[in-house]
């Protein structure tokens, strides 16, 4: 009879301190606008990767008529990020896409293949201006103008 006690004891005990329920680590929202050479980049993604200090898991989000916007379930941690921007075009050449328009999806099971756009310089070799976050109440809004 006394191990039930403590059974019930010890249930009750966890459910009202497991019950808070951690939110989890604080996350900021990151948006912008991507230009390369003054032009809106209108297919791509722009990375993030957490610098030596940053305890923080990497994100990306899709760039699309020069915009991005980092989506809240992998909106960014506080602290300072390494950033890489790919822009692409369907390649022309080897297209899997029917006739080699481009402007029709590609068929089941083939996939377009794209060209890299920018130099090694913001993406592979980045050169672009680290990101600092913290904590910002409506989350950060960071333009990128890459230029040559």
């Amino acid at each position: 009879m006394r191990w039930l006690q403590c059974l019930s004891i010890s249930i009750v005990v966890l459910f009202v301190v497991g019950c808070g329920g951690a939110a989890g680590p604080e996350r900021i929202g990151v948006s912008g606008h991507v230009t390369y050479n003054g032009e809106p980049i209108e297919d791509g993604e722009i990375s993030f990767f957490p610098e030596a200090g940053t305890d923080a898991p990497p994100s990306s989000a899709i760039i699309t008529d020069g915009n991005y916007e980092v989506a809240p379930k992998w909106a960014l941690m506080p602290g300072t990020y390494a950033v890489k921007v790919l822009s692409y075009k369907v390649s022309l050449q080897d297209s899997k896409l029917p006739g080699g328009a481009l402007d029709r999806p590609p068929p089941p099971g083939g996939i377009e293949l794209k060209d890299q756009l920018l130099p090694a310089k913001f993406n592979t070799k980045s050169t672009i201006e680290k990101l600092t976050v913290k904590s910002e109440p409506g989350g950060i809004k960071k333009d990128f103008d890459l230029r040559d």
